[in-house]
């Protein structure tokens, strides 16, 4: 072999391994959540710091109205804590449906041969960019989201101006859970009548041995993953 024929051999065999080094990485990082971009001020980490200071700000203040509103404690919490979960599920849906339609717009050609659309075929690490590219444009999209929850799901805020912020910051954690890979969570299994779990909840105002309601869902890094953030529920 000449020189001239080895220096080619190895230049391939280098670019054989810096491609197979991306695939493995992409296969690595793809629908692997205990894998954290630290650089992500987005990431679950993050979100659930958000999420507990959402509890602790905004629904207090939002609970006050809702409270006064519908003359019962426990139906102004039950109010925001339904909220929360058509909020959650909302987004759940509606970012499903915004990660379809990009992979459609970047990778579908608009004619072919028998002028139908042509799909691309591509590989783990063209669906990672995909998914980062859907996760870097969620913040910019919150606005829009929270517009059109309160216009498809008719929602009055008139004078409602602490609900209103509770929404918001709802749709805001809620949609940047669902554009993480994989979503980051709320559970909301019920758990009246069950054995209170202090690993998963705090105590509302009443301790006791079993959960009589759930004030705030714990959230979970992923469906049926760790848990990232307490809820709170009041025990009986």
């Amino acid at each position: 072999m000449t020189e001239k024929e080895l220096k080619s051999a190895k230049d391939e065999i280098d670019e054989l391994k810096n491609r197979l080094s991306k695939v493995v990485g992409a296969n690595i990082m793809n629908d692997n959540p205990n894998i954290t971009d630290l650089s992500d001020e987005n990431r679950p980490t993050k979100l659930s710091e958000k999420f507990s200071e959402l509890y602790d700000n905004e629904w207090t203040d939002a609970f006050e109205e809702a409270e006064d509103e519908l003359q019962s404690e426990e139906k102004g919490i039950a109010y925001l804590y339904k909220t929360l979960e058509e909020i959650f599920g909302f987004c759940k849906n509606l970012s499903a449906e915004h990660a379809k339609n990009i992979k459609s717009c970047v990778l579908t050609v608009p004619n072919s041969e028998n002028g139908r659309p042509k799909s691309a075929q591509i590989g783990v690490t063209s669906l990672r960019q995909l998914k980062e590219l859907r996760k870097s444009f969620a913040p910019y999209l919150i606005d829009s989201v929270f517009q059109h929850f309160v216009s498809a799901k008719k929602k009055k805020l008139a004078g409602k101006t602490n609900t209103e912020k509770f929404m918001k910051k709802c749709v805001e954690i809620c949609w940047l859970m669902n554009s993480q890979d994989p979503p980051v969570i709320l559970d909301t299994s019920q758990m009246k009548g069950k054995d209170f779990d202090g690993d998963r909840f705090r105590t509302y105002t009443k301790t006791g041995k079993v959960v009589d309601y759930v004030v705030w869902p714990p959230m979970l890094l992923h469906k049926d993953g760790p848990l990232l953030c307490k809820g709170v529920a009041q025990g009986k």
